[in-house]
């Protein structure tokens, strides 16, 4: 996951990562947001959660997956991930800014 996390690190500030078991967490901030994101490899795709942090209880990816906030991306190359992932997280964040 070295690609996709490397394209996301020039989309988004103070980003970091954390290895967890078959799931990767990044965690890094847009627009002033904290966002967590979710990764990983599936049987037959790459998929993400995206969601923001201060939504979380946890930040253990297991419990993120079943969190009911934030939005899913599927792709089959991580590039494809990054582009599809940096498109949805404005979305999150959007959305966040109706809420409030």
């Amino acid at each position: 996951m070295n690609t996709f996390f490397n394209i996301l690190s020039k989309n988004l500030d103070r980003i970091t990562r954390e290895n967890q078991g078959s799931y990767l967490l990044i965690l890094g901030e847009v627009k002033g947001k904290k966002i967590a994101i979710c990764t990983k490899k599936g049987e037959h795709s790459i998929y993400a959660k995206i969601t923001l942090e201060e939504l979380l209880s946890s930040l253990d990816c297991r419990e993120v997956e079943y969190n009911p906030h934030g939005l899913y991306v599927f792709a089959e190359t991580e590039e494809e991930l990054a582009e599809k992932t940096i498109s949805k997280i404005t979305r999150v964040i959007e959305a966040s800014f109706k809420t409030t």
